[in-house]
């Protein structure tokens, strides 16, 4: 789904935003999107009551060191982060079941 789309979907479900122009619905959505990127980015966990929460996760191994074969030298490669989602049950149940009747 892209933004379009998004938009589309969004003014369809929520006749209060069928009045707004779709320019104005898509700065809605990337404001939120912006603002959950920052909060993410400090280490604060996302929590969409409902839907589900998003948190940072970080590689639980850390550093590690590579080895260059060629050259003989060791460098520490930092963790990686990444996000993590993890869905409300009754979304998550909701989905399952889609797909299981498709």
């Amino acid at each position: 789904m892209n933004v379009r789309e998004t938009v589309a979907e969004m003014k369809a479900a929520h006749p209060d935003l069928a009045k707004l122009p779709d320019s104005k619905v898509e700065e809605i959505i990337r404001g939120f999107l912006e603002v959950a990127r920052e909060k993410l980015q400090a280490g604060d966990i996302v929590v969409i009551r409902g839907f589900g929460r998003f948190e940072v996760h970080h590689n639980k191994t850390g550093r590690r060191v590579a080895y260059n074969f060629q050259t003989g030298e060791t460098s520490k490669v930092p963790c990686k982060a990444k996000v993590k989602f993890t869905s409300h049950f009754p979304v998550g149940d909701k989905v399952h079941e889609e797909a299981s009747t498709s």
